[in-house]
This record gives structure tokens, sequence and C-alpha cells, in this order.
């Protein structure tokens, strides 16, 4: 039979385990989300814009002389 220190020390390595587990679902999540977010923008991601470098923004289209309303 196992000893209480190693019962006790299977526990807690079985209970870091399971929120190792519940850490990694969540910023899979949040990585999805964001990635969700980026899509709904209509902008390129780097992986599209590597792929096919046609698709990335010219420098004049992001660079703006005056702010937007300034007369």
């Amino acid at each position: 039979m196992l000893s209480d220190l190693a019962v006790t020390a299977l526990r807690f390595g079985f209970l870091i385990l399971l929120w190792i587990l519940i850490i990694s679902i969540v910023s899979a999540l949040r990585r999805d989300l964001m990635i969700g977010q980026k899509v709904k923008t209509g902008q390129p991601s780097a992986r599209e814009v590597r792929k096919n470098p046609e698709l990335a923004p010219s420098s004049r289209a992001r660079r703006r002389s005056r702010p937007i309303g300034y007369p």
C-alpha cells in the first residue's frame, strides 16, 4: 500500500495537472476569439500576407497626412 505522503503527492500532482489543462483551454479560447476579431475587421492575417504579399496594405494607404475631420 502507498504511504500517506505518496497519496498526498499524487493528489497535488493531479490537481496541478488539472489546473494546467484548464489554463491551456482558456488560453486557446482567448486566442480563437482574438483571431475571430481580426477576421471581422477585414484585415488579412500575418499568415495570409506571407502567402499572398499582394494582400499587404500599401504604405500610402496606412499613413494619413492629416487626422480625420481636420480642415
